[in-house]
């Protein structure tokens, strides 16, 4: 089998997927990527990294045009069996006319469920009339054109986005419920670097989605009453001016730390002690795999993705994301009951390696789109 991932980014579960991939027999994998970080072990792995043109409006036509020459590329030097594209948004528009014009089954597998990504859209941030109405043209299209297509396969990464594909009448055989997974022994025997005042910490991209702004106001609250801790911010994005800025007017320098963007995934994660993850969506973040594997404790909003993950008192707490006495109840119960703690951390060590394993998620991944590719070669 010859499979494609053509992906506006590189994302992290691709990461955790390759190694798994390059141990596979009968598997090459091409990655037509704007920017990655991986380097193959082995020559089964291509990449083609189509590099974007900086503040450029031109970016998202040059890569649909240059993704779309480089898979023609690829197929005719080596004919490929899947296209594999982590988004259902424009994106798609590339390996959707290849499969339309080559019939190579195409494998969508969405980020985010379509409510949440119609709120980061409309609600958090600004977007123009022409935006919209092309955000609404597209879902129609997307659930009358393309969930009817043959040789159209998707992956539901929770069980929201499962559950819209029957509400939106996709064929359940073309369909997956797959989460993401991790190695469960990526951060094995890492060590805290610190004692005493707790470390709390937040990971991700500065968006507005992303609730860094109730979160930096709710711990302001939380060291008036507890003085010693502290709260590390790591990332980059839109709202680093916002974060700068907070810190110097509170003159909150001693206990807010803004880290910026860090490679090293243990030197974070040797760091925390505590994961804060208050967005107001997600799909399923590798963010809280990766701190759980770190045994780091999470506190996270209670919303799609997030709580398919964390069970609150369970292996972690929720909270309401719009609620800033909620987080800081959160807080506070993280502080005040370390005896709780634990035996919390060890539920979610449990229930990681049972539900996550990348193994066990590649297998079934790999399993699902042979079947398909075997079916669509039987009708062809």
């Amino acid at each position: 089998m010859k499979m494609n991932l053509p992906t506006g980014g590189m994302h992290t579960q691709i990461l955790e997927l390759l190694p798994i991939y390059e141990k596979t027999k009968n598997l090459r994998i091409s990655l037509v990527v704007k920017y990655t970080e991986y380097r193959p072990i082995s020559n089964k792995v291509d990449i083609c990294t189509i590099y974007k043109f900086k503040n450029s409006k031109l970016n998202t036509v040059y890569f649909f045009l240059k993704s779309f020459y480089e898979i023609i590329k690829i197929n005719k030097r080596n004919p490929i069996s899947i296209i594999n594209i982590n988004s259902y948004y424009f994106n798609i528009l590339s390996p959707l006319l290849i499969r339309l014009l080559f019939k190579i089954p195409l494998f969508i597998k969405p980020p985010t469920n379509f409510e949440t990504h119609k709120e980061e859209e409309f609600m958090l941030k600004p977007r123009s009339l022409l935006n919209k109405i092309a955000f609404y043209g597209w879902m129609v299209i997307l659930q009358h054109f393309i969930s009817k297509r043959k040789g159209i396969y998707f992956q539901a990464i929770n069980n929201k986005i499962y559950r819209d594909f029957y509400t939106m009448g996709f064929d359940k055989e073309n369909f997956i419920r797959l989460p993401n997974g991790i190695s469960t022994n990526k951060f094995e025997g890492i060590k805290r670097l610190h004692k005493g005042e707790v470390h709390f910490g937040f990971i991700g991209r500065l968006l507005k989605s992303k609730n860094v702004e109730r979160l930096l106001r709710v711990f302001l609250n939380y060291i008036s009453e507890y003085p010693e801790d502290k709260l590390f911010i790591y990332g980059t994005g839109p709202e680093e001016i916002f974060l700068r800025d907070f810190i110097h007017e509170n003159k909150v320098g001693n206990n807010i730390f803004y880290m910026g963007f860090e490679k090293d995934k243990e030197k974070i994660y040797s760091n925390l002690d505590v994961l804060i993850h208050p967005s107001f969506g997600e799909g399923f973040p590798n963010v809280i795999l990766e701190a759980l594997c770190a045994q780091a404790f999470i506190i996270a909003s209670d919303v799609t993705g997030n709580r398919d993950i964390v069970h609150h008192g369970v292996t972690g707490l929720l909270f309401n994301p719009k609620d800033d006495e909620d987080l800081l109840k959160q807080l506070i119960f993280y502080k005040e009951n370390p005896r709780r703690i634990p035996e919390m951390l060890q539920n979610a060590k449990i229930d990681v390696a049972k539900k996550y394993d990348i193994e066990k998620i590649a297998g079934k991944l790999l399993n699902f789109l042979q079947k398909r590719i075997n079916a669509e070669l039987c009708e062809n």
